[in-house]
């Protein structure tokens, strides 16, 4: 295919959506793929808030959150992280924000959390494995 373009790009919370507009990426991208080791769910906040649509997210959780617990790194004013902050996303965390934002959970593999948006789902006839009220925790589906 011609028209793939891959990027590796350091992202700012605070800018990523505006540093994808500057490079001209279209907000109805095919894939992201989210894996700062740190604020995972930030960045993906705020590309979503920004208006960008990727029809698949692929964001690495942190492992080290109990299964079923939402749990992020929240930045302070500046964004610094707080000292003694817990790193990363949870997959339940990673979960969440993609729900609020049209997405459902595709598969969970080891540390990585697939989604994908439910339109585009819907539309290939996606069968997905979770029911509406579960949520992810890397390797598990925990259900409410």
């Amino acid at each position: 295919r011609t028209n793939v373009t891959v990027r590796a790009e350091l992202l700012d919370p605070v800018q990523a959506a505006a540093t994808l507009r500057q490079s001209n990426v279209p907000t109805n991208l095919g894939l992201l793929k989210v894996d700062i080791d740190s604020v995972d769910c930030a960045i993906m906040r705020a590309i979503l808030e920004g208006g960008f649509r990727p029809t698949l997210i692929h964001v690495e959780a942190y492992p080290g959150h109990a299964p079923g617990v939402r749990a992020e790194l929240i930045l302070q004013s500046g964004g610094t992280p707080p000292r003694h902050a817990p790193p990363g996303c949870s997959c339940a965390a990673i979960a969440a924000l993609g729900r609020k934002f049209g997405y459902r959970t595709l598969s969970v593999e080891g540390e990585d959390v697939t989604l994908v948006l439910a339109s585009a789902a819907a539309k290939a006839n996606l069968n997905l494995r979770m029911q509406p009220g579960c949520t992810p925790s890397c390797g598990n589906f925990f259900c409410d």
